[in-house]
């Protein structure tokens, strides 16, 4: 065995392994002899002075060791080219590294003064936490800078990240995957061609068309990144998430994966699995509970066969039914944080937050009926609520709707357009069926009101109004219950004849082309008519006459404004 004390010019691998300046294998030019040396041999087996294609080299076979400093390399062999300053070492190459980092390759070689390693064949790189693997890297010391070029694979914890190339900065401990990116996790799988990934805060972010997938549906984004740690997603240019309950779109996108939040921002568009759609400037949602809160000029579109019904409000909430019962606790809680980092227009780096508030409340009782479908939904709609279809428009105060049922209820002074006809009550309820109006009842001081010349206005009062649809239009309505009627009574020619003024227990109607045809009054009928001439002004209006045309939405755009 033969041991001493060899100096050369040589930093050696004094950081993680992992990236580039040059492409793998590019040549370095030789540097001057300078004469100094800094590196010590500890130890070799063997040590010999060779020629080859006439240079002059120093041979050191078995167990070989050499030390720069806290680095120390070991391999089963070496040559040093003293003139070039340049070290090849083969077999089990081995750097340690201040007794923290450890790189491992079957070849090395090195060139001292532009300070870059070449790593060849079973790479492989640990800090004790990290692994990085790869068959071929360069290395930069002076910038602890690295590169690979054929296809690489770094191990975080749980999480495995796979590319083609890649590049390490192992200053900020950026990791940049290109080509065939692959990041999985037990919980959720990457993929992309481009993604940076740093390795102590675990945050991935990309630039790149990208799809995230885990247990309950697939993130398509552009623009964004992934908090490993908190389990945060924040995303912009359009990003599509979509799940069982079905999909939002919004130009920004931010999600809670432990708690299921989800926030969605600027032209949001939120389906349902019954390919309703619901369009909105600012969106919550909870992938887990399967609830939703739109506002800023939320609109929902919901297909009925041919027709299409537009519905606004100020704030929109939609919730399984089995939730139903507290559903205010998830109003309230839902949207109490927002999980937008701030200067989120341009920033894309996560930020603490606190999430306590957020749809913190315990499994409710099951509010279904028996033998009811689980996944049933109910919608609810609060202030200055909005409808328009072309055959039906509507205005209230607030709404709620249920799949149990398929009843619209409007509260809070709900008016009803159909046809020619105004519908007015405290309260109304439109059924539909296969998602097409099929009757609307309102109960009590209901109110029909039709306009049939300036100033002229048919009327009926009852306590309760049924109306019955047929092809999504008017077809009967029966008023009930001390019904009142004012009517003007016209010819053939549509010459106003008198003025009729009558009540009965009930008064029904009957609708032919979307035109009122006859109607008939039934039980306990009394009435008089009014010769036009000898009608008085307070004759032609019922208690409680209101005629609202002025808030009657006129088509489906007004509902966006």
């Amino acid at each position: 065995m033969k041991s001493g004390i060899l100096f050369i010019i040589l930093t050696l691998l004094g950081v993680a392994v992992f990236a580039q300046q040059k492409p793998a294998g590019a040549p370095v030019a030789p540097a001057p002899d300078t004469g100094t040396r800094i590196v010590i041999i500890i130890h070799t087996d063997q040590l010999e002075q060779i020629t080859r294609d006439t240079v002059q080299l120093e041979k050191l076979i078995g167990h070989d060791t050499l030390r720069e400093g806290n680095t120390k390399l070991y391999a089963d062999s070496m040559y040093f080219n003293q003139r070039a300053n340049e070290v090849e070492a083969f077999g089990a190459v081995h750097i340690n590294d201040n007794d923290s980092i450890n790189i491992y390759s079957r070849y090395l070689k090195y060139y001292a003064t532009p300070k870059k390693a070449l790593l060849r064949r079973d790479v492989r790189m640990t800090d004790g936490k990290n692994v990085l693997t790869t068959d071929s890297l360069d290395y930069d010391l002076p910038t602890h800078v690295g590169t690979y070029i054929k296809g690489g694979k770094v191990v975080n914890g749980t999480t495995v990240v796979t590319s083609i190339n890649g590049l390490y900065n192992g200053n900020t401990k950026d990791v940049t995957f290109i080509k065939n990116v692959h990041l999985v996790d037990p919980a959720y799988k990457i993929t992309n061609d481009s993604l940076t990934y740093n390795m102590e805060t675990k945050v991935a972010s990309w630039e790149v068309p990208t799809v995230i997938v885990d247990s309950t549906g697939t993130i398509h984004t552009k623009s964004g990144y992934y908090d490993l740690k908190k389990n945060l997603f924040y995303s912009t240019k359009r990003p599509v998430i979509v799940d069982s309950a079905g999909s939002v779109t919004a130009d920004q996108l931010a999600y809670d994966r432990a708690s299921g939040n989800g926030e969605a921002r600027g032209n949001v568009v939120y389906k349902d699995t019954s390919s309703n759609t619901m369009l909105a400037n600012h969106v919550f949602f909870n992938r887990a509970r399967k609830n939703v809160l739109a506002t800023e000029k939320p609109v929902l579109i919901v297909l009925q066969g041919k027709d299409t019904t537009y519905i606004a409000a100020d704030t929109f909430y939609s919730g399984l039914v089995r939730h139903l019962r507290v559903f205010r606790r998830h109003l309230n809680a839902l949207g109490d944080t927002s999980l937008f980092p701030p200067g989120s227009d341009s920033s894309y780096h996560p930020r603490k937050k606190d999430t306590s508030a957020q749809l913190a409340y315990e499994e409710p009782t099951d509010s279904l009926p028996p033998g009811k479908d689980s996944t049933l939904r109910f919608m609810m709609g609060f202030h200055h609520v909005r409808v328009f279809s072309d055959s039906l428009q509507a205005k209230s105060d607030s709404l709620f709707y249920s799949d149990v049922d398929s009843v619209f209820q409007f509260f809070t002074k709900p008016v009803v357009w159909a046809n020619k006809s105004q519908i007015t009550a405290d309260t109304m309820y439109l059924y539909t069926k296969h998602q097409s109006p099929s009757r609307l009842f309102a109960f009590n001081n209901g109110f029909i009101i039709q306009k049939v010349a300036k100033d002229f206005y048919n009327q009926i009062q009852s306590r309760t109004i049924n109306g019955y649809f047929k092809d999504g239009a008017i077809d009967y309505m029966r008023s009930k219950g001390n019904a009142h009627s004012i009517y003007f009574a016209q010819n053939d020619s549509l010459q106003f004849l008198g003025l009729s003024l009558d009540e009965a227990d009930a008064i029904d109607m009957y609708f032919e082309k979307r035109e009122l045809d006859h109607v008939v009054y039934r039980n306990g009928v009394k009435g008089t008519t009014i010769p036009m001439g000898q009608i008085q002004i307070e004759q032609t209006r019922l208690p409680g006459f209101r005629w609202l045309e002025a808030l009657r939405p006129k088509s489906k755009e007004e509902l966006f404004q």
